[in-house]
Parts: C-alpha cells; sequence; structure tokens
C-alpha cells in the first residue's frame, strides 16, 4: 500500500495544530488557576481582617460596658455608705 506524501503532510499539519490548541488550552487553564487562586487568597485575607475588626470591636464593647457596671456598682456603694454614716450621725433636730 502506498501512501502519497502529500496526505502525510497534510496528517502531520493537523497534529501539530492539534498540539498547539491543546497547548494553548493548557496555558488558559493554567491562568484561570492562578488567577482563581489569587482571588481566593484575597478573600481570605479580607475574611480573616474582617473578623479581627469584628473581634476589636467586641472586645472595645465589652470592655465598655465592663467599664459602666464598674461605675454603677462604684456609685451604688458610695451611695449605701453615704446613707449608713447618715444613720450613724446624731439627729441636728436637737438644737
Amino acid at each position: 500500500m502506498r501512501i502519497p506524501l502529500q496526505g502525510l503532510m497534510l496528517s502531520a499539519g493537523i497534529s501539530v495544530e492539534k498540539s498547539e490548541n491543546v497547548e494553548a488550552q493548557n496555558e488558559y487553564d493554567s491562568r484561570i488557576i492562578d488567577q482563581a487562586d489569587a482571588k481566593s487568597v484575597k478573600m481570605i485575607k479580607d475574611a480573616e481582617k474582617t473578623i479581627e475588626i469584628k473581634q476589636n470591636k467586641a472586645l472595645s464593647d465589652m470592655q465598655s460596658q465592663i467599664a459602666e457596671l464598674a461605675m454603677a456598682a462604684a456609685g451604688k456603694t458610695w451611695a449605701v455608705k453615704v446613707m449608713r454614716n447618715q444613720q450613724e450621725l446624731p439627729c441636728m433636730t436637737s438644737f
């Protein structure tokens, strides 16, 4: 069986073209994956930053609430001491 030389060259040309297409597709896929990786890394960093900000705000809010409670407790303690001191003082009506 005899294979014409032109047919062989045409066949080789298609093979090279397919190889170039596969190579181009692989390069494109690689770029897409790299972009997706970069985007996911950025999303994770942004999420971590958001979590840190929310944690700091929650801590600050708790500190403020604790300070308010401490001031309220100190005020009540002071009021109780003043009331006890007034009860211990002799009555001023004897003048």
